[in-house]
């Protein structure tokens, strides 16, 4: 018949085929992308009794949010902001 749709033996989505070693010990913590804040008042690391707390982050310091690296805000010599304009 026309109309039949056929089944495939093996239906799983290979991303990188069957020579993609190395990838089996990968979890969803390797694949995180790294933001850096700069910490203000408010910030939860700054904040005691918050459970982001870090004892020696100060208001002013930079933040790295994969490896919780805290940076002295003031001997950072570069910067680069990047912002997004969305399309509506």
């Amino acid at each position: 018949m026309a109309n039949e749709v056929a089944k495939k033996a093996n239906a799983s989505l290979a991303l990188f085929g069957d020579d993609a070693k190395g990838f089996d010990n990968m979890t969803q913590d390797d694949l995180a992308l790294p933001f850096v804040r700069i910490l203000g008042q408010l910030s939860p690391q700054v904040t005691m009794g918050d459970a982001k707390y870090i004892e020696s982050a100060k208001p002013g310091m930079i933040y790295n949010t994969v490896t919780s690296e805290l940076y002295d805000g003031k001997k950072v010599s570069r910067l680069f902001l990047v912002t997004t304009k969305r399309l509506s």
